[in-house]
């Protein structure tokens, strides 16, 4: 008896195994476009000529206007303000009394107007016009209040004036009057001297 030993081919059959290739591991946190937002400060900018109840304000703080001017200078542009020939200060043809930083001045007239020119306008913040003054003034007409970002009118100041006035006055007054009567005859003679002097010294 033959065996016939049938060889058993044994195919071995290659099974390609799919090899999963892993996905990309998503982050867990996505990175955006990171912006900084800077902080942004809103300025509120007051208009330069402010009409209130009882006053006019007129704000000069960074204004063009003070380069190269003085307080007296912003003064004579203030609205409602005027000057006249004795540097005397009015608000709408009246006289009025100044203050500054609430404090009443001590100057007038050519003093004030000396003062003034003495502070810089850098130094201004704004020049009120106060028609209708409360009782903190002590004054019934109206006000002018001149607002300094610093108090320059602190501190030792003053004023000095000084007259002397001498006069002399020599008055000579001379009358006569002679008259003579005879008769029919009658004559009269009138005569009169007068000689003044006057003379006037001033120093101030």
């Amino acid at each position: 008896m033959k065996i016939l030993l049938f060889p058993i081919a044994i195919l071995t059959g290659v099974s390609a195994m799919g090899q999963q290739v892993p996905a990309p591991a998503a982050n867990d946190t996505v990175k955006g476009n990171a912006k900084e937002i800077e902080a942004v400060t809103l300025v509120a900018r007051k208009p330069t000529v402010e009409s209130k109840v009882d006053r006019t304000v007129f704000n000069v703080a960074n204004s063009a206007i003070l380069a190269g001017n003085t307080t007296w200078d912003v003064l004579r542009m203030t609205p409602l303000v005027s000057i006249d020939n004795n540097d005397e200060v009015k608000a709408e043809g009246q006289l009025v009394t100044v203050y500054i930083n609430d404090r009443k001045s001590v100057f007038t007239g050519k003093e004030l107007k000396e003062y003034l020119k003495t502070i810089p306008a850098d130094n201004l913040m704004k020049i009120e016009v106060i028609t209708s003054p409360s009782s903190r003034y002590e004054t019934s007409g109206s006000v002018i209040n001149i607002v300094l970002k610093k108090r320059d009118d602190e501190g030792l100041k003053g004023s000095i004036s000084l007259n002397n006035r001498q006069s002399t006055k020599n008055s000579q007054y001379t009358n006569f009057n002679l008259n003579y009567h005879k008769k029919k005859f009658t004559q009269t003679l009138i005569g009169g001297y007068n000689n003044g002097t006057y003379v006037q010294t001033n120093q101030t």
